[in-house]
């Protein structure tokens, strides 16, 4: 059987004998699309020197009422820790939040288009370096660094930033000093659907 294109253009699907219509499609990664039709894929870098306790190394928050951030990566990396127990140890990992706001202090971290050359801009404000935070917030899960060695989650864009909703990662740590990173890649779409 065949079926021909209502619009008078001549095209034809063809049916075979086992009722599956013949089809060619073609694969792209979600991100990819994103960024080459709506250029609304960016990057966020933090960092911050540790204290004993909880350091917040990288806040977002969404102030899009509108638009949904879909965390597509996160790469966190504890590059130096003085002070305190070597690692790994049970007592310093790395743990992903949600549901924490900002308070104040920190530094401004830039949100950067992926598409170079892009003048679109993403509705998320960041900030690095410890900055104050309150409320509980939702506990994503955590890791635990190792001799200077770079996490790399790939979330797979399964962690979803609602309109005014927030996200952090924040390092817990006997440690007093060093240097740790956080970098977190992401996607903005409509609230709607993913026409970006």
């Amino acid at each position: 059987m065949i079926i021909e294109s209502g619009t008078g253009n001549g095209k034809l699907a063809q049916v075979d004998s086992d009722n599956r219509l013949l089809t060619a499609s073609f694969n792209i990664p979600f991100v990819h699309l994103l960024a080459k039709d709506y250029q609304k894929v960016f990057t966020v870098e933090g960092n911050t020197t540790p204290s004993a306790g909880q350091s917040t190394i990288l806040h977002m928050t969404n102030t899009s009422s509108t638009d949904v951030v879909v965390i597509t990566r996160v790469i966190v990396q504890a590059v130096s820790l003085t002070g305190g127990t070597a690692i790994p140890n049970s007592g310093t990992s790395f743990q992903l939040f949600t549901e924490t706001d900002y308070v104040s202090g920190g530094l401004s971290a830039p949100v950067v288009n992926t598409t170079s050359g892009s003048a679109v801009r993403s509705n998320v404000v960041a900030y690095d370096s410890s900055p104050t935070l309150s409320g509980a917030g939702n506990s994503l899960g955590r890791s635990y660094p190792l001799n200077a060695t770079p996490i790399e989650v790939q979330t797979e864009g399964s962690i979803l930033v609602l309109p005014r909703q927030t996200f952090c990662i924040d390092l817990n740590t006997d440690h007093t000093g060093g240097f740790v990173y956080a970098s977190v890649g992401f996607a903005v779409v409509g609230a709607e659907g993913y026409s970006g």
